[in-house]
């Protein structure tokens, strides 16, 4: 309630980010991951010392600025939720010259990148454009999702795989209102040289392009309780598909279960079988 004291019935913390939760969401399904960033403060070692708990292995460029914290606010009875975030902390430019040796020396241990999230406001907005080159020079595949400068100036170096949500095509893009607006967006992107592109528009499903194929999702119809980090899951089942060898179908409806079994939960995560489970409902088609 506005204006108002609101007591709070429940508080959940644990390690968050696009990045951070991919990494969680990928080990659910057996995948090694490895998650790095920046990290400082008492709240960075909190992040890097709850990851370490759960499995991932994780490897943070400390920095003197104390980590952020965010906020989800989730209303069962309205059925809403509010996100509070805090702005991203500075780094240096020596913070930033360790973690880019730090993440060039990652690259040499696996096969997929994923660049997830916003760039610190401190940092040029070229950082993801300069990552992807130097995965694409160590022969790692890279998937890219973000928004605004960052998207298009990663772009420039062309990712493997884009993976956005509506708001951050449209953050880079005017007229994607409509299906064929995305449709015709995510060609002009393709045309560029990205082979894999996919779009979720939350409980509409999404939209993909992949090696000219266009797809259209249908998500499994499920209670949610909170829609936070659902794209990052959506995103560990595209890469876990990827990495088990599975047709872009496959991957895609895997991708559309692990969506909708993070959003059934308060906290971030889901359990294996139920993604899985999910993912035999959801309904995947080719789109002329």
């Amino acid at each position: 309630r506005d204006n108002s004291v609101n007591r709070v019935g429940r508080v959940l913390e644990m390690p968050a980010g696009k990045g951070v939760n991919v990494a969680r969401f990928v080990r659910i399904f057996g995948g090694k991951a490895r998650a790095t960033g920046f990290a400082g403060g008492c709240n960075g070692g909190r992040l890097v010392h709850g990851l370490v708990s759960e499995g991932i292995d994780a490897r943070f460029q400390r920095t003197v600025s104390e980590t952020r914290t965010c906020y989800t606010i989730v209303d069962k009875k309205a059925r809403m939720q509010t996100e509070i975030t805090e702005p991203s902390p500075p780094v240096t430019e020596a913070e930033l010259a360790g973690f880019i040796k730090l993440y060039k020396k990652l690259l040499e241990r696996c096969r997929y990148a994923a660049l997830c999230g916003t760039i610190p406001g401190s940092l040029k907005q070229t950082l993801y454009r300069d990552m992807i080159l130097a995965a694409k020079k160590a022969g790692v595949a890279v998937l890219l999702d973000a928004g605004g400068a960052a998207l298009r100036h990663g772009l420039k170096a062309v990712p493997d795989i884009l993976k956005l949500n509506i708001e951050e095509l449209e953050s880079v893009s005017a007229g994607v209102k409509s299906g064929r607006g995305i449709r015709g967006t995510l060609a002009k992107i393709a045309r560029d040289g990205v082979r894999t592109i996919v779009v979720t528009m939350g409980k509409r499903g999404a939209v993909a392009l992949h090696d000219g194929v266009f797809y259209r999702v249908e998500a499994p119809s499920v209670k949610q309780v909170s829609a936070v980090g659902s794209g990052d899951a959506f995103t560990a089942g595209l890469l876990a598909g990827m990495e088990r060898g599975c047709s872009f179908k496959d991957c895609l409806k895997l991708s559309a279960g692990c969506g909708a079994a993070n959003a059934e939960n308060a906290q971030l995560g889901f359990k294996k079988r139920r993604a899985e489970s999910l993912a035999r409902q959801a309904k995947v088609r080719e789109v002329n």
